[in-house]
């Protein structure tokens, strides 16, 4: 057989080689994308496990430090602990619902008539409280839309009846 006999069976057999090669490349960008599709959703279950752990210590925080501050409320006299009755007040926090969700709640010991929340004008608000009237521990649900161009305040403004001046309440974390 001459030199140009074996050419095309030469040229068949580098194109089976390169077609094997090609397959076997495919195969193994197919399973390392698979692996990477795992370990971004094993990633993204430990953040998720890891926000749950945060939040459960931030209550335990929270109530540790209750438990430490209200022992400082009593006042000794002559070796006496004495308790005064709770001051009537009322106080405010606003917490997350979650999203764009907000909770405004009166964590006071008096109930607050003519409730209004007011932010900046250019904030995108749902719900707001209007003359809503909150009894101690109750609450109002509103909305506070952020954007690019105008992010979400980082305090509200609440103004009350029984109030002389409004008061600034800060807004908690966007919790997703």
């Amino acid at each position: 057989m001459e030199l140009k006999d074996w050419l095309p069976i030469a040229v068949a057999v580098i194109g089976g080689i390169t077609g094997c090669v090609a397959l076997w490349q495919t195969r193994r960008s197919n399973t390392l994308q698979e692996q990477m599709a795992e370990a971004n959703t094993r990633m993204a279950d430990a953040a998720e496990r890891a926000n749950e752990i945060a939040d459960r210590d931030l209550d335990d925080q929270v109530a540790a430090s209750i438990e430490r501050v209200l022992p400082q409320l009593a006042v000794t006299y002559d070796g006496a602990v004495i308790r005064s009755a709770p001051k009537s007040e009322v106080r405010w926090v606003i917490e997350s619902g979650g999203g764009d969700s907000y909770i405004l709640r009166n964590i006071g010991t008096t109930t607050a008539t003519g409730v209004k929340i007011s932010g900046n004008d250019r904030d995108i608000a749902r719900n707001l409280p209007q003359d809503a009237v909150i009894q101690p521990g109750a609450s109002r649900q509103f909305l506070i839309v952020g954007s690019l161009g105008h992010p979400r305040p980082n305090e509200m403004l609440v103004r009350w009846n029984e109030a002389p001046e409004p008061t600034y309440v800060p807004m908690p974390p966007r919790r997703t």
